[in-house]
């Protein structure tokens, strides 16, 4: 069931973007380097297949309303993609210690997770504020990344993080008609502002 489960979730095409942002913008304030880049690679594959698990766990009963045929609502015990993350988590642990002889990066990680079961405990029904503090582990995720890579420009650093919170949470409205943030136009075309501008003076700072 767990191969199931992956051919189903954790597809290249479903994976692949994600990744793809990610590790770009983790290059921001950054020189680049072919084993550098690999690196941030691996890593925001390992952070973004963990999170989509426990996404979908999380969202297990939701899902069996809505997506009854999706592997995860049909197993009986949903074991082995607990299994799965839970070892995602570890490996980017032990990459990140490997790669970086700093602890700010494991910190971050260590909270990150934290915070995000903490949101999973005490969340009720969906809701914009719910969904966006979920979104922002995303930035975090560059946050992370990039620490674990050496020093980047602050600034510059941040204005990635920002544009890549915007863009996600953007995707999110257009592309889940069920979110909260697709119902408030307002707000969605706020954010489509906000990125524009983020891009543009990121531009200016590359």
């Amino acid at each position: 069931m767990i191969r199931a489960y992956c051919a189903e979730r954790l597809t290249a095409e479903r994976m692949a973007p994600l990744v793809l942002l990610l590790t770009t913008a983790a290059q921001a304030g950054r020189s680049m380097t072919l084993i550098g880049l690999g690196m941030d690679a691996l890593m925001a594959s390992l952070l973004s297949a963990q999170f989509r698990a426990w996404d979908d766990l999380a969202d297990r009963d939701r899902d069996a309303r809505l997506h009854p045929n999706r592997v995860l609502v049909r197993m009986t015990d949903p074991w082995p993609v607990k299994a799965l993350c839970a070892l995602l988590g570890v490996i980017a642990a032990a990459v990140i210690a490997l790669r970086t002889n700093s602890v700010l990066p494991l910190m971050l990680l260590i909270l990150l997770n934290a915070a995000v079961a903490l949101c999973y405990a005490t969340r009720g029904e969906r809701s914009l504020a719910s969904d966006q503090l979920l979104l922002a582990r995303y930035a975090a995720f560059v946050l992370i990344i990039s620490k674990s890579a050496g020093q980047a420009r602050a600034f510059t650093l941040a204005l990635s993080m920002a544009a890549v919170f915007l863009a996600l949470s953007i995707y999110e409205g257009l592309h889940d008609r069920t979110s909260p943030i697709a119902r408030r136009p307002v707000v969605l075309t706020g954010e489509s502002i906000l990125l524009i501008g983020t891009l543009a003076v990121l531009g200016g700072h590359l």
